[in-house]
């Protein structure tokens, strides 16, 4: 390790929630990965910082205790000061600052909030300015603290009316680290290092014994050292005590400037753990890695295990009361939609899938006939009134390629639908305007019934009188790159490295395989069906099977369905 570097924070527990299961590995990747990218987007200036609260000295005034003394360190930490900076602190230069929340305050809507609501929470720190360093030593954010009293049981409205204004670890500690500073005559920006003192949280500790399994080995310092780039260091990025660093990146970039972090794990002793971040300034023998834009195998993998635990969350009742599940009935398909319907057949690539379909739900080991199937398409070409009850014109019918549409197959009997051609009025808007549009402007330019899942429902409903016996969701003719280019990621991983034909490849949604094709383009409408609509369909165990119909020919469209069996 080079010995001029200094100490670090102690970071906050349970800033981020841990999986009904505790915080796994991967899942913990997935976070510090999705951190990771924002401080990266933070760094090259495409995060808008105007919502980051600034606090003042006087802001720990509402609500917190502050108590400041000096202290020693412990012995455990002598060896990490001679490391970096060639001696130990004196108690002189280490203020011991702790901040509890018992006295009065206001949340953020200026509510008194009774003392019996207050959270109990405090953070405590060793801040050593002439070392360009923090060790937080003893810290139990509001959030958890509250979460803690109730088992639990508490709403996340609630807990968002009772806290205080200055509650988040990463903006006291910057807050505290400012007023330190100004009595020192130091510039905050100076901060370097964040170390964090007797690791107890089950979940951070989860995750640095397998960090530690990885190499064989628990030791002692100096440890093992990570990049943030590096899959490990994203882990511990993920953890509790690795997201009030995360943030303090993010949200102060403006004062920070660009950092390079790394962390450091060790452990003084068996069962005790220590982490040390060093925010190392980035120089010009410095790069930092960008990741690619389009949907890698690992993102997928990320986004598919955070929608399945939204899905299982859902089935449990559980539900973001900022997402209310969208309601939406036949009359909303006439507010911008023209409904086309055609006879039609079964596609020939998938007569063995719906065999299969139709021996499980007992109609028989058959193909659909012409009278069981509906072909509906819907155009985005009429008029319409957007979400804020605006109105838009309608896209000229000679406009075709201009025009959102949803084209699905629906067999009512066989429980499945086959999506087999379909555009969706945000993608065509953005399209339109050479992707030179912002998100709020393009939820102007889209009727209310615009995504893929909410569709898909609505329309189910009017072909069958028993809309929670939908069981298969098809999607045919798949060409789109990011979804082609995860499922050639899996193929290339089977036995027999190239795109397989029928019966194809079949994964549980207990598998990667299956997370990651949740996650792409042809996957989310299956995942937001389960989330928006868990209350009717119930509880299900969703597996996903991916085929080529055509393995030999180039330029061929793959297939892939999920089948949404019940528990």
């Amino acid at each position: 390790m080079n010995p001029s570097r200094l100490l670090i924070i102690y970071l906050p527990e349970a800033l981020l929630a841990a999986s009904r299961d505790g915080l796994s590995y991967g899942t913990a990747k997935c976070k510090g990965g999705k951190l990771y990218e924002q401080i990266q987007a933070a760094v090259q200036g495409k995060v808008s910082l105007g919502s980051v609260s600034e606090f003042s000295a006087q802001s720990i005034d509402n609500g917190w205790r502050y108590h400041d003394d000096v202290n020693t360190l412990g012995s455990e930490w002598d060896d990490v000061f001679r490391t970096m900076s060639g001696r130990v602190p004196t108690t002189a230069e280490i203020r011991e600052i702790g901040l509890s929340q018992s006295e009065p305050y206001k949340n953020t809507k200026g509510e008194e909030i009774r003392e019996d609501e207050r959270s109990g929470g405090h953070y405590e720190a060793d801040y050593m300015p002439s070392f360009s360093t923090i060790i937080a030593t003893d810290t139990r954010s509001p959030r958890s603290r509250l979460l803690e009293r109730t088992h639990g049981s508490i709403t996340e409205s609630e807990i968002i009316r009772r806290l205080p204004p200055l509650n988040r670890f990463s903006d006291v500690v910057w807050t505290v680290w400012n007023r330190v500073c100004e009595e020192a005559s130091k510039d905050p920006s100076s901060l370097r290092y964040i170390g964090r003192d007797r690791i107890a949280n089950s979940d951070t500790t989860a995750v640095i014994n397998e960090v530690f399994a990885k190499k064989g080995a628990v030791v002692g310092w100096p440890g093992y050292t990570y990049g943030i780039d590096s899959e490990d260091g994203q882990a511990l990025l993920g953890t509790p005590h690795g997201v009030g660093v995360a943030w303090l990146l993010i949200d102060r970039v403006g004062k920070l400037g660009t950092r390079v972090p790394k962390v450091t794990i060790w452990s003084p002793s068996p069962g005790s753990f220590r982490m040390l971040w060093d925010l190392q300034p980035l120089t010009p023998t410095h790069t930092i890695s960008k990741r690619a834009r389009t949907l890698t195998y690992e993102k997928a993998v990320c986004n598919g295990r955070k929608l399945y635990e939204t899905i299982l969350d859902a089935f449990e009742g559980k539900r973001d009361p900022n997402s209310p599940v969208p309601h939406f009935s036949k009359n909303d398909l006439d507010n911008g939609w023209t409904i086309d319907a055609f006879p039609t057949s079964l596609p020939s690539n998938w007569e063995n899938a719906f065999k299969n379909f139709g021996k499980e739900l007992k109609v028989g080991e058959r193909k659909p006939e012409q009278s069981e199937l509906h072909l509906i398409d819907l155009v985005q070409d009429k008029a319409f009134k957007n979400a804020d009850g605006a109105q838009t014109d309608a896209i000229p019918k000679d406009a075709r390629n201009k025009r959102a549409h949803y084209e699905v197959i629906y067999a009512p009997l066989f429980g499945a639908l086959i999506c087999t051609d379909n555009r969706s009025p945000k993608s065509m808007v953005k399209k339109n305007h050479d992707f030179q549009i912002s998100d709020a402007e393009v939820s102007k330019l889209i009727p209310p019934l615009n995504r893929m899942s909410d569709v898909l429902w609505t329309v189910w409903g009017t072909v069958t009188q028993t809309p929670n016996n939908l069981r298969y969701i098809c999607r045919d003719a798949i060409y789109n790159d990011d979804t082609r280019g995860i499922m050639n990621d899996i193929f290339d991983k089977s036995q027999t490295k190239k795109p397989t034909p029928w019966p194809g490849l079949t994964f549980g949604i207990d598998k990667e395989e299956a997370l990651a094709l949740l996650a792409t383009p042809n996957g989310l409408a299956t995942a937001y069906l389960l989330i928006d609509h868990a209350k009717e369909l119930g509880r299900r165990l969703p597996s996903v099977t991916i085929f080529a119909p055509y393995p030999n020919r180039q330029n061929v469209g793959y297939a892939m369905f999920w089948d949404l069996r019940p528990v």
